[in-house]
């Protein structure tokens, strides 16, 4: 099996590469890993360092200066919960406040890849992979957020889409909602990928990433060929032959938005979706 649940971790593995999630004490849903592929029950979130990080807050329930969602790899990061980094979504309640506070309710796992009916999407029959869906949600206002996860083992490819579904009788406005984020506990990449113009797409850049964003995006309507929605991290010194590194791609042909991030502590986080402008 691709996918597997042990205890509170949750571990993707393709041919070559493991994506761990662990949900921890107060039911945040963290990224622990991506790279290597990893064997057995191996726990990636040793990597996570608890240092108290002045002027970073802390969840009330913890009353804990080292518990900071400023600074912990997160699987889908929010607006307004105390984490100032890049965020996924962004939505307005009733009462005009922004704030979400999303964590983990279930998980499944299916046969397969999931559906997104109407949308665009990398597909592959029923014995090829395996799909997940986890299931966060925020108990205040109701809102759930779907993760969708495809595992394409032998092709070392991993698929990410989120649905927002409203299960309250409020009617509520989604600001922002982007498919995916990964977060990395180091900050020593470069970020590469492909401008352009008429008659001459795709161009070849790639400069290091420093402290802060860096913003690839489309508000033409399409992906457009000055820029293209794919990206790859690359770890100092890696080339086409050698070294380690991320691509990821956003399969649709509208507006769209990426985000580099390199924060406080060196840590890189990678944000990609629909334009939210």
């Amino acid at each position: 099996m691709s996918i597997k649940l042990n205890n509170k971790l949750i571990t993707l593995s393709t041919e070559n590469t493991s994506y761990q999630m662990k949900i921890d004490e107060l039911g945040y849903l963290f990224h622990t890993w991506y790279g290597k592929r990893i064997e057995g029950a191996d726990d990636m979130s040793y990597r996570i360092s608890s240092i108290d990080r002045g002027f970073s807050g802390n969840p009330y329930e913890t009353m804990d200066r080292t518990y900071s969602l400023d600074v912990f790899p997160q699987e889908y990061p929010t607006f307004g919960n105390g984490d100032y980094r890049a965020d996924c979504i962004q939505v307005v309640h009733p009462d005009g406040s922004n704030v979400l506070d999303l964590k983990y309710d279930s998980c499944e796992i299916t046969r397969g890849k999931y559906q997104l009916k109407g949308l665009p999407g990398f597909t592959w029959s029923e014995d090829e992979g395996e799909s997940i869906q986890v299931n966060l949600i925020d108990k205040e206002s109701g809102i759930r957020v779907e993760l969708l996860y495809g595992v394409l083992e032998k092709y070392d490819i991993i698929t990410r889409a989120v649905k927002v579904v409203n299960t309250s009788q409020n009617t509520l406005k989604v600001e922002k909602a982007l498919s995916a984020c990964i977060d990395m506990v180091d900050g020593d990449f470069d970020l590469i990928h492909f401008h352009g113009k008429h008659a001459m797409e795709r161009e070849f850049e790639r400069s290091p990433l420093a402290h802060g964003k860096l913003r690839l995006e489309s508000k033409r309507g399409t992906s457009s060929h000055q820029q293209n929605p794919f990206v790859i991290l690359a770890k100092k010194g890696t080339n086409e032959v050698s070294g380690d590194c991320i691509g990821a791609a956003f399969v649709y042909s509208g507006s769209f938005i990426i985000e580099a991030e390199v924060d406080q502590v060196n840590q890189t986080r990678l944000v990609v979706g629909l334009h939210p402008e």
